[in-house]
């Protein structure tokens, strides 16, 4: 689920922050500065057929709580089923396509509110890459180009993390359904992150408004080589490494100083503390597609969800819109969400995050996980 970046600024509003999200849905979000550049870089990273191989080849294991949903397909079972309305078209429009979604991909207002059916979806997985550099401080050579596997699954509904206080939702119950708390949850993703040599070096999930990178090798859903197992949280959709029993794992909306000792720490829960709860029952039969990259599943800059009148509550732009500007890199985002848990030296650089980065803390952080490559034999 995302959160309104608008209500994180303001800071009090217990509704708008509470617990769970990945990424922003604020009016004209899409059109901060900055976005232009990410919205040049995402175009440019055109799929090649060596990079759709190792696409294939690296494609996550995937796992869901029983009687959980499962992802769809973004296109047939989504958008087939729903109206698109925006100030260039004379009327309101139910019979969407790919085609007339990419027609308004570029419109602020355009909105897609979608009709829930119960017809049988399909699961699918929608696979791109993305090319960056990596800093490799004291090795030679120092910058390394790595290539970034990326695997976006779409759900129907984000909902509310199901580890949340009795108390929390007895005021969000007042707000709105705790499992469609917003439609369409499309920024859940998983990124691969491969070195020259095409080699896997970290995975990096999706957790609310921050990623978490683990290096192969140090958990036991991500072994060097792979496969790559991954659970799906209860309700919220968010990416924890698979667990054989049911398991709860430490959450908060957005990652900053005064959370990050619940999220990568011991420390007691703080008021917008939650829980995500995964069981990875059954595993998910997914099929890859590949999308252009300027398709609007990823670059659409409207609403993919219908308005609604508390905020956060609005359905999200395009995939790509899943952060901010300042932490959409990759290759800074792997380094900025590295820790291990419990991590008392994590949690000690945070105290100068800021999503302004690059900053103090980007650098520390990737003298460390360089460091940490470094001595698990990951870098050479």
């Amino acid at each position: 689920m995302h959160t309104n970046f608008n209500l994180l600024r303001q800071g009090s509003i217990l509704i708008g922050l509470i617990l769970t999200g990945c990424a922003p849905s604020e009016d004209r979000f899409t059109q901060m500065p900055g976005f232009d550049e990410i919205l040049r870089l995402q175009i440019s990273n055109v799929t090649t057929a060596r990079e759709r191989a190792l696409l294939e080849q690296y494609k996550p294991i995937l796992y869901v709580a029983a009687g959980e949903p499962k992802p769809l397909d973004f296109y047939a079972d989504y958008i087939a089923s729903g109206c698109l309305r925006s100030l260039a078209t004379a009327e309101e429009d139910c019979e969407v396509s790919q085609t007339k979604l990419n027609q308004v991909k570029l419109l602020p207002d355009a909105t897609f509110t979608h009709i829930p059916t119960d017809a049988p979806t399909t699961a699918v997985g929608y696979a791109s890459v993305y090319r960056g550099t990596i800093e490799l401080e004291g090795l030679e050579p120092a910058r390394r180009d790595w290539l970034f596997l990326r695997y976006n699954f779409a759900f129907r509904y984000s909902g509310i993390a199901t580890g949340i206080t009795i108390s929390q939702a007895v005021v969000l119950e007042l707000f709105g359904n705790l499992r469609d708390w917003h439609q369409l949850d499309h920024y859940t993703a998983v990124f691969v992150a491969l070195d020259e040599q095409d080699e896997p070096v970290a995975v990096m999930l999706q957790q609310h408004n921050y990623l978490h990178t683990y290096l192969v090798g140090t958990d036991p859903a991500f072994p060097r080589g792979g496969p790559f197992r991954v659970d799906v949280a209860k309700r919220s959709n968010e990416y924890y490494p698979h667990r054989a029993q049911p398991t709860g794992h430490r959450a908060a909306s957005f990652m900053s100083k005064n959370y990050v000792d619940w999220i990568a720490g011991d420390g007691t829960r703080p008021l917008l503390g939650t829980i995500d709860e995964t069981s990875g029952d059954e595993q998910v039969d997914y099929q890859l597609k590949f999308l252009p990259p300027d398709d609007a599943f990823y670059i659409f800059q409207g609403r993919l969800g219908t308005e609604r009148l508390l905020p956060g509550r609005d359905g999200p732009p395009g995939a790509i819109y899943y952060t901010l500007p300042s932490l959409w890199r990759f290759e800074d985002a792997m380094a900025m969400f590295y820790w291990e848990q419990p991590d008392e030296e994590y949690i000690a650089n945070m105290q100068t995050f800021s999503y302004d980065f690059p900053g103090p803390t980007l650098i520390k952080q990737r003298r460390r996980i360089v460091a940490r490559m470094l001595e698990l034999g990951l870098v050479r």
